[in-house]
């Protein structure tokens, strides 16, 4: 979901809809969704491994109705525009096309409908029923935000969402079979790239992406040159109305559809960037920390190439919960995604990497008001249950030092080469104030 980035009022995040899909752990700069562990009596799904489409091309149908002031043809005209900026990206490799129109507009009187009809994911939908409205993934145009509306969200503050209703694993990749993206046309202009920016997120969403943090500074000012070109588009709040990917956005997409033939400039394989992987650990430098931003910075250009990661990203949010719901491993939350391989807990991940010297740091998710990153804006796996964990730190961000001590100091300068991964001296220890950090939260065990 994005939300337009106001200073004082406060925009709800669309939370409710998650009734119709059950709860949606989202992963930081990688996948949105991860598998999680056995259900009993239902899908297998692989564990730890990310959510991704396996049809190609992409297929997708749109709305009849207009989009606001824009006609249908103008409204079908920016998702095509819109999708065509994640095709562009060289790193990866994903294909869309249109295969029609939905039957009839969706409106506010017939949404919830159309939705609920999509997951009824045992029931096939027929691409050429003129009755059923609803198809595998439906581009809806809410022609006045009343459509967000009667799902509960803010018309005045809601862009555009997108909601993953159905999935499946054929023992060995996890995969999507339903979605919807609704637009908001309160939102869509002819004079500005607001709505086109909308489309490139929530279809970010839709083929996999998580919200990512990065120049987290740029949610409260006016930013402008390199640390706006740096925020990703899948920044959880629009601050701008960029259209181009950012570094992370690439990487992100990258990891899910690699690319793997070399015809540059156009084509390169996703294999010859670099990537570094390490751990997150609270002070005692043993147990692993989840839920913290770690980004990787360019030396030379810090503000713009840069990637990030949730520690654990790959984790299940919910394992330490003392169970009244789900037997173990499940938890009180009842989450289907995330592993369970307690390895995974502080693991970080950031690929993407172009050659060139590097720093590594440390920083809390947002978890302030006006606009927390939590919900159906969320960050990571923690923000999904309604908060994220606070950074006590004598400053913000932590920087990656000598012997993995994570402070105020200089940085460690890490080289990255072409293809190579480097994962030595790369994990982060975290210093508090007084050296020390609490092992988990309130919710949790240590191991």
């Amino acid at each position: 979901m994005r939300r337009k980035s106001f200073p004082i009022r406060l925009r709800v995040a669309l939370a409710g809809l998650l009734f119709l899909a059950g709860t949606v752990v989202m992963r930081s700069e990688g996948p949105q969704m991860v598998g999680g562990p056995p259900i009993p009596g239902g899908t297998q799904f692989v564990p730890g491994q990310p959510f991704v489409w396996t049809i190609n091309p992409i297929t997708y149908w749109t709305d009849k109705g207009t989009l606001g002031p824009l006609s249908n043809s103008s409204a079908t005209s920016l998702v095509q525009s819109s999708l065509q900026v994640w095709l562009s990206v060289p790193t990866a490799s994903i294909n869309f096309s249109q295969a029609g129109q939905l039957p009839q507009d969706v409106t506010s009187y017939n949404i919830l409908a159309v939705l609920n009809d999509m997951a009824a994911c045992s029931t096939p939908l027929d691409p050429n029923s003129a009755t059923v409205i609803a198809r595998d993934r439906t581009v809806i145009f809410d022609t006045d935000g009343s459509a967000i509306e009667a799902l509960g969200g803010d018309p005045s503050g809601v862009l555009g969402v997108t909601i993953p209703l159905c999935w499946s694993s054929d023992g060995t990749t996890n995969f999507f079979q339903r979605t919807a993206a609704v637009f908001n046309g309160q939102f869509a202009t002819t004079f500005d790239n607001t709505m086109e920016a909308t489309m490139i997120h929530e279809f970010g969403h839709m083929i996999g992406l998580d919200h990512s943090q990065i120049n987290l500074e740029c949610l409260a000012d006016l930013c402008v040159g390199a640390e706006l070109r740096g925020v990703p588009i899948m920044f959880p709040v629009a601050i701008s109305d960029r259209i181009t990917l950012s570094t992370d956005d690439e990487a992100g997409i990258s990891v899910l559809y690699p690319e793997t033939v070399n015809n540059p400039p156009n084509r390169v394989p996703f294999s010859t960037l670099g990537r570094i992987q390490g751990h997150v650990y609270f002070s005692d430098g043993i147990t692993p920390a989840q839920g913290f931003n770690v980004i990787a910075r360019n030396t030379t250009d810090p503000l713009r190439i840069a990637v990030s990661n949730v520690s654990g990203f790959l984790f299940t949010a919910c394992v330490g919960v003392p169970s009244t719901v789900l037997p173990p491993p499940w938890g009180d939350c009842g989450a289907i995604f995330g592993s369970t391989d307690t390895t995974l807990i502080g693991v970080y991940d950031l690929p993407g990497l172009p050659s060139g010297t590097y720093t590594v740091e440390v920083e809390a998710i947002n978890d302030s008001w006006p606009m927390p990153f939590i919900l159906g804006s969320s960050v990571g796996p923690i923000g999904q249950m309604g908060f994220q964990f606070p950074l006590y730190a004598d400053c913000t961000p932590l920087y990656l030092g000598s012997n993995s001590s994570a402070g105020c100091g200089s940085p460690t300068h890490l080289t990255v080469t072409a293809g190579a991964v480097v994962n030595a001296g790369t994990d982060v220890i975290l210093n508090g104030p007084t050296g020390t950090l609490p092992r988990y939260d309130a919710w949790e065990d240590g191991p």
